[in-house]
C-alpha cells in the first residue's frame, strides 16, 4: 500500500551530479503503471528532529561520535574567550543574514549568558534523533549544523557502507514544519556533492515513509527533518 502511495504523486529524484549540474530531476509516473521504486521528493516549527535512519541498524550514537572537533564542545569550561572564538567560527561558517545579525549583537554587547546557551556545545543524537530548538549557534537546529551533521554522517557511511551508499544511495524526507525543505535540501547538496544518489521525497511524508524507502531501495540510510 505504501508502494503504491509512493507511485501516485510526482517524484523528485536528486541525482548524483557533477559540480555545477542540475541537482533535481522531476518525473512522473506513467497512468496505469504498476509501482515502481520510485520515492518521491524541506520546513521546522519552535523544536525540530533530524531523525536518521537505516537498514543495517545505524547506531545513532555512533554518528555522535563521529563528528569533528570545534572550540564550541568546552566553551564553557574555558571562559568567554572562547565563547567568542566560537561565535567568530559559527559567522565564518553561516550564511544568514538574520542569524548573523543575532550573533553579531550578542557578542557585541558581550550577552555571554545568551551565547553560553547557543554556541557553548553542540546538539547530540539521542534516541529521537538530533533535537533542538530553532535558531543560531551550534546548538541549534539551522542550516549550518544539518549541513555540518550530513558531512559526518555521509563520512561514517563512506567508511562503513561505501559499496551499499555507491549501490543504494541515500533518502531523505520532511513534513510540513517551517524550515524543513530547507534543511532537507541542504542535507540533499551535501550527500550529492560527495557523489552519493539522494532519493529526496517530492511532498510532505509522515516519518516512516522513509524507514521504507530505505529498505525498498536498498538505501545505505535515510534522514528524516521533523518535529
Amino acid at each position: 500500500e505504501v508502494d503504491g502511495m509512493l507511485h501516485q504523486k510526482k517524484v523528485v529524484i536528486a541525482q548524483a551530479c557533477q559540480p555545477g549540474g542540475r541537482i533535481y530531476r522531476q518525473t512522473s509516473a506513467p497512468k496505469g503503471a504498476p509501482p515502481r521504486r520510485s520515492v518521491r521528493r524541506s520546513i521546522l516549527s519552535p523544536a525540530h528532529a533530524f531523525s536518521v535512519t537505516a537498514a543495517w541498524g545505524f547506531s545513532l550514537a555512533g554518528v555522535g561520535r563521529a563528528r569533528t572537533g570545534s572550540v564550541v564542545a568546552s566553551a564553557a569550561a574555558r571562559g568567554y574567550e572562547d565563547l567568542e572564538a566560537a561565535a567568530r567560527e559559527w559567522l565564518a561558517i553561516d550564511t544568514d543574514a538574520g542569524s548573523r545579525a543575532v550573533v553579531e549583537e550578542m557578542v557585541a554587547n558581550g550577552k555571554h549568558a545568551e551565547l553560553l546557551d547557543i554556541m557553548g556545545s553542540r546538539l547530540e543524537f539521542g534516541t529521537a534523533g538530533l533535537r533542538g530548538l530553532m535558531g543560531p549557534g551550534f546548538n541549534r537546529m539551522n542550516l549550518v549544523t544539518v549541513q555540518q551533521t550530513t558531512q559526518g554522517l555521509c563520512r561514517y557511511l563512506q567508511a562503513t557502507s561505501a559499496e551499499q551508499l555507491a549501490a543504494g544511495g541515500f533518502v531523505i524526507g520532511y513534513d510540513g514544519r517551517h524550515g524543513s525543505e530547507a534543511m532537507a535540501r541542504t542535507a540533499a547538496a551535501v550527500m550529492l556533492s560527495q557523489g552519493v544518489q539522494v532519493h529526496l521525497f517530492g511532498d510532505l511524508v509522515p516519518t516512516p515513509f522513509v524507514a521504507f524507502a530505505v529498505e525498498l531501495l536498498g538505501c545505505a540510510g535515510g534522514v528524516m527533518v521533523t518535529a
